[in-house]
């Protein structure tokens, strides 16, 4: 209080000249864009937080967090030395319809083992289908393609009554 009733005293008594009323706009509009940057930058943050939680990111975190499960419960996982060694989950591609999650099977494993589990698969991580492709050149590696929508779940108008 003290400091600023000199300063705001010194403002209004101060002889306002047009080189002067510059530099009293600047005082007075660049603290208030600041503010307000500020205020977007959160909002952008808060926005960008709940996004992630409720959007995609949910989705990418329903593979993180299922893995190990998922695929011990479809027998995918090897037991060795009494610890249970699980297929990597090397990365997952989000897409509109479809989530993409590349796997770095184990040695000993082929496709074929994870070709007889893909509806169990599909099952667990909440997908309408689950497919498998081969990734070229990388034998190691297979693709999961983690359908969400079908065509079958398209949306159908009710033929008699509800909301068009």
């Amino acid at each position: 209080m003290l400091l600023g009733t000199p300063v705001g005293l010194g403002y209004l008594t101060h002889p306002l000249w047009p080189a002067d009323l510059a530099s009293r706009a600047g005082a007075v509009v660049v603290p208030v864009l600041v503010g307000l940057a500020f205020i977007a930058a959160a909002l952008l943050l808060v926005a960008g937080t709940i996004a992630f939680a409720f959007g995609r990111g949910a989705r990418w975190l329903r593979y993180r967090l299922r893995w190990a499960r998922a695929l011990d419960d479809a027998g995918l996982t090897v037991e060795k030395n009494h610890q249970v060694l699980v297929p990597q989950l090397a990365s997952v591609t989000l897409r509109r319809a479809a989530d993409v999650v590349r796997v770095r099977m184990l040695p000993g494993q082929a496709p074929a083992d994870f070709a007889g589990q893909l509806r169990g698969l599909a099952v667990a991580f909440g997908a309408a289908t689950c497919n498998l492709r081969l990734v070229e050149h990388r034998p190691a590696l297979i693709e999961l393609v983690f359908t969400r929508t079908a065509a079958s779940m398209a949306t159908v108008k009710p033929l008699f009554g509800g909301a068009a």
